[in-house]
């Protein structure tokens, strides 16, 4: 397992974090109080995530400031959502074959994400929402992939994807 740090002797962390590679892993979680995110991959690019079971956490995986990673046969199921994009303009993942289960929201955009991609992934059982694209996102791209069961609940507004709203207004937009 690769732990990224700041050893306090050489000085401030790279800007970027770069070709870490993690393979046949679970992560197992004890809920929302102790455990926040499974993977909290933060200015991580040109890296590879595969064969990974990861349960238990209010947030699977957490991205931001994320660019060209790869996932791929990935299982997630978290008590709030499965994947959690934050911000910092996270740019070209691409998630492959990939499971989203069980959790209340599959994939949430907090902040700008450009050019994201999900190839032949499952979303299954989630409660409200498949995925929730904020205004800010551009170009997210679903192929081949397959929805059962979204919403699992039955809540009037829910749907596989709920598209432009942050709960904010901003000012008219052409």
């Amino acid at each position: 397992l690769f732990i990224v740090g700041v050893n306090p002797n050489i000085g401030s962390p790279p800007a970027f974090y770069s070709k870490i590679s993690m393979s046949n892993l679970i992560l197992l979680g004890n809920g929302d109080t102790y455990s926040q995110y499974g993977l909290n991959l933060d200015t991580v690019i040109y890296s590879n995530f595969e064969n990974l079971t990861i349960t238990g956490f209010k947030y699977p995986i957490r991205l931001y400031k994320t660019i060209n990673n790869r996932f791929d046969n990935v299982f997630m199921t978290g008590t709030q959502a499965c994947i959690r994009y934050s911000g910092g303009s996270a740019t070209t993942d691409t998630w492959n074959c990939c499971t989203l289960f069980g959790s209340p929201v599959g994939v949430v955009i907090v902040g700008v994400t450009i050019g994201i991609r999900f190839l032949s992934c499952l979303f299954e059982q989630l409660d409200t929402y498949g995925v929730d694209l904020i205004k800010d996102t551009e170009s997210m791209s679903f192929i081949n992939c397959y929805s059962e069961d979204v919403p699992y609940t039955n809540i009037a507004t829910g749907c596989m994807f709920r598209v432009g709203l942050d709960g904010t207004t901003t000012s008219p937009e052409n």
